[in-house]
């Protein structure tokens, strides 16, 4: 299964620019979006996935497998400033 970076996340939607040079439309599959991650979206721009190519014009590939980030930013919720 071919290997890439994604570029854009717009919604349920991803930009996966593949090692080729190829850019791919895609979703994350079923297991990858229940595999355990506390996230609501366990994708940002800039990971690197594993996805399923898009089978026609019309029909988004499928992001199979979320690689392990080699950094990340931690940051308090907005949220939680505000309560005392």
């Amino acid at each position: 299964m071919p290997e890439g970076t994604v570029l854009r996340s717009t919604g349920s939607r991803y930009l996966v620019l593949a090692d080729d040079g190829t850019q791919h439309d895609c979703v994350a599959k079923g297991r990858l979006r229940i595999k355990g991650w506390k996230s609501t979206n366990p994708v940002a721009v800039g990971d690197r996935v594993t996805f399923d190519p898009q089978t026609g014009p019309d029909e988004p590939g499928g992001i199979t497998d979320l690689h392990d980030r080699r950094n990340y930013l931690v940051r308090k919720s907005v949220n939680l400033s505000h309560q005392r």
